[in-house]
This record gives structure tokens, sequence and C-alpha cells, in this order.
């Protein structure tokens, strides 16, 4: 499953904007980390895809964290797709 959290062009938001997204998104990903039975349960891997390093440090720290401790699960990917977009690929 992949999920488009927040793409490169949504920096141009305003910085309030882009902070609350970014707050929002720390506490999930922390909020998912908190959940390693859930995941230990079903095999869930969580891994954000982007380029990380544009994040804020607390962003990429929780994101870390959730990845870190879903890294050996098999069952099921959920990719959250953060500071990412298609044209950065090609």
């Amino acid at each position: 499953v992949t999920v488009y959290a927040f793409s490169i062009e949504n920096f141009k938001r305003s910085p309030a904007e882009v902070e609350t997204l970014m707050t929002l998104a720390a506490d999930k990903l922390i909020e998912l980390a908190a959940r390693k039975g859930f995941l230990d349960h079903h095999g869930i891997r969580v891994r954000v895809l982007g380029d990380l390093s544009l994040l804020p440090e607390h962003v990429q720290r929780a994101a870390a964290n959730a990845m870190r401790l879903s890294r050996h699960h098999v069952n099921v990917t959920l990719n959250i797709c953060m500071a990412y977009t298609s044209r950065e690929e090609l």
C-alpha cells in the first residue's frame, strides 16, 4: 500500500501550513511506532520514501524509528511518500 502524504510541491505552502503538516506527520509516525505490537502481529513494514533530508529533523527521527521497528516484517509494506515527486525521479 502506498500513501502519497506530502509532495515536494507542498513546501510552497505558507510556512505555518507546512509546519502544521510536519507536526501532524511526526505525530502520526510516532503513533504508528507506538503500535509496534500491531505492526508485529500483522507483519507490517513501514517505509517512508522521498528526499527525507528536506523534512524537519523531528519528522526524520520519527520516520527512522517507525522504519527501524518494522524493518524485518514481510507480510505487508506501507509506503509513505513524503518530500517526493515523480519529477525528481526523471
